[in-house]
């Protein structure tokens, strides 16, 4: 793995929804993305973020670059936009870390889906675990992230990063470690 001197970040949907000037990319009703409308979409986000990282290149030859991506943890998706990447930088992205759907109800096998499809190309595959915005206690979201990230594992989940990150108003203190109700505890 390449040195990490800084890291490119960019969400699939957002850009490709914004590139294309259509919004929200639409689904047709078998959950499938409007296939020829999102893949010039895509492609032009695509090229965009190539064009980006290139210019970053210069200054930063080693930079480590990836992707945050929601792509609804669909596979086909997120292949789509790492296919389109590639085609467009000439190179993988280091990691693709998604932002996960915890609505949807086979989100831990979907994610595992996802994982190994990334890992089959050489990408590290990272998931970000959170608690609900409607959690009230420091107790109730922590239990909820560990609660989710033990449903991953116990299918065989295993990612290259796990990553604990809020938005919401808990857990409310993020140290001591030692603490239970304390972001660190779940670490």
């Amino acid at each position: 793995m390449k040195p990490a001197a800084a890291e490119v970040k960019v969400s699939l949907m957002a850009q490709a929804g914004q590139t294309a000037g259509h919004g929200t990319p639409q689904r047709g009703s078998g959950g499938g993305l409007l296939p020829a409308v999102l893949a010039a979409a895509v492609a032009m986000a695509a090229a965009g973020v190539a064009e980006y990282v290139a210019a970053i290149r210069e200054r930063l030859p080693d930079v480590v670059v990836g992707t945050i991506e929601t792509a609804a943890n669909e596979r086909a998706e997120v292949e789509l936009w790492v296919e389109a990447y590639r085609s467009a930088a000439g190179e993988d992205f280091d990691f693709v870390h998604l932002d996960l759907n915890f609505a949807r109800p086979d989100w831990p096998e979907a994610t595992l889906e996802v994982g190994a499809c990334l890992r089959e190309r050489g990408i590290e595959f990272g998931m970000i675990s959170f608690g609900n915005e409607e959690d009230r206690s420091d107790a109730v979201w922590l239990g909820r992230v560990e609660d989710r990230f033990s449903s991953y594992e116990l299918l065989g989940g295993r990612p290259d990063h796990a990553i604990f990150q809020s938005w919401h108003p808990y857990p409310q203190r993020i140290l001591p470690e030692t603490q239970a109700d304390a972001f660190t505890a779940i670490i």
